[in-house]
């Protein structure tokens, strides 16, 4: 399972550099999901749509939607209310969506590696790093 990285400055892995120290393999199981956010998106639009194209397209009635402002007041109100519902709708749609979808499930075995790579332009040491400071290894000379 020896691949090639590129790291951050463009390091190439040798496959001989890696070793691998541990290898696991794991039943999963695989399905597709719709996408939750979406649905929601495009039933409350729908609402927001429906709303306007019954306030000017239809005739709500009443005394608030005789006047042009008026009837923008009446659009806005119905605006959240079939917002609501558009996204009451959506998520029922989506719920039944994704029991219909995550019946034709499988299970598949994942592989997980645990790869060491032999870096000899940066090799691992102890020592600590050059940007912190030195520690003192007697705790009982510090300040206080």
């Amino acid at each position: 399972m020896a691949r090639g990285r590129a790291g951050r400055d463009g390091w190439q892995g040798n496959p001989d550099d890696e070793h691998v120290v541990d290898e696991e393999r794991i039943p999963a199981v695989v399905h597709r999901s719709p996408r939750y956010g979406r649905f929601l998106v495009i039933g409350v639009l729908s609402g927001v749509a429906l709303a306007l194209l019954y306030v000017f397209v239809g005739n709500p009635g009443g005394p608030a939607s005789d006047s042009l402002g008026g009837a923008f007041r009446v659009a806005g109100v119905l605006s959240v209310v079939f917002a609501g519902l558009g996204l009451l709708v959506s998520a029922l749609v989506v719920l039944v969506v994704d029991a219909v979808i995550s019946r034709r499930r499988r299970m598949l075995q994942a592989q997980r590696d645990t790869t060491l790579v032999d870096d000899l332009r940066r090799p691992v040491s102890d020592d600590p790093p050059p940007w912190r400071p030195p520690t003192d290894p007697d705790p009982t000379t510090r300040p206080r």
